[in-house]
């Protein structure tokens, strides 16, 4: 490689660690003066940066109905109407209402909550149910009907024991598109008042933002200084060979 081509590659380089080095030292800078410039009390709410911490997810949204009460999945919580109720889970598949108890379906248990959005009971052991539940309904005059991909299961009075249930019409729990208000409600609750900008800054400084991606980041910075600063030894290194080079082909015969 002639020493031409080794300083354009060079030069790339340079340019791809500065890059870092702008991001790393302006952030840096920030974060020193964090306080003074009150970065923790100034919130970003865009879209996009919470979708990056998960804390966007309008898209993963899954509702339910019944009478005057609704049941959602926001993200992992599960929301009765506008109210957080603590509980999370990856799925919610259905609700059925018992009295003054909602019952709410995820594909590995149960959970009985009040219209207020306290917990009463959660259940995980279902007696004599087969496989992952994928829906709940209600037959007339009879306690809820679970459905799972290997049969339909009918509760007896307090839950605790379950037995196949065929030949009988059930009204199925099926998804709905909450209101517009509802759903603004639950998504400034949601929220919150989004990513302070200290915790922005912070997170590009050591390339958290980017989640497990960002430690491969900065060791993809750190090789890059490294071979920075060796194509610069090697450069200064070439140079003086052709430096001296000169010199003794420019120099008089004795």
């Amino acid at each position: 490689m002639t020493i031409q081509k080794f300083q354009l590659w060079h030069r790339s380089l340079g340019v791809i660690a500065a890059i870092f080095a702008v991001v790393i030292s302006g952030t840096g800078l920030l974060l020193n003066h964090s306080d003074n410039l009150g970065l923790d009390e100034i919130h970003v709410d865009n879209d996009w940066l919470l979708g990056l911490y998960g804390i966007n997810p309008e898209k993963n949204t899954v509702s339910y109905r019944e009478g005057d009460h609704w049941v959602s999945l926001v993200g992992s919580h599960i929301y009765v109407d506008d109210r957080d109720t603590g509980q999370q889970s990856d799925t919610l598949v259905g609700i059925a209402f018992l009295a003054n108890t909602i019952l709410v379906a995820m594909d590995d248990g149960l959970l009985l909550l009040t219209p207020e959005a306290q917990l009463t009971e959660k259940i995980s052991v279902l007696p004599g149910v087969r496989g992952l539940i994928i829906g709940v309904g209600k037959a007339a005059g009879l306690n809820p009907v679970l459905k799972t991909q290997q049969g339909v299961y009918l509760g007896n009075e307090d839950l605790t024991a379950w037995q196949p249930l065929v030949a009988v019409p059930i009204v199925w729990s099926a998804q709905e598109i909450l209101p517009e208000a509802l759903f603004h409600r639950i998504m400034q609750q949601h929220r919150g008042s989004g990513i302070s900008i200290e915790r922005l800054v912070l997170d590009l400084h050591s390339g958290a933002i980017l989640g497990g991606y960002g430690k491969y980041l900065g060791d993809f910075a750190a090789v890059l200084i490294l071979s920075l600063s060796i194509s610069g030894l090697w450069v200064l290194r070439l140079r003086r060979r052709m430096n001296l080079g000169l010199e003794e082909e420019s120099s008089p015969e004795e």
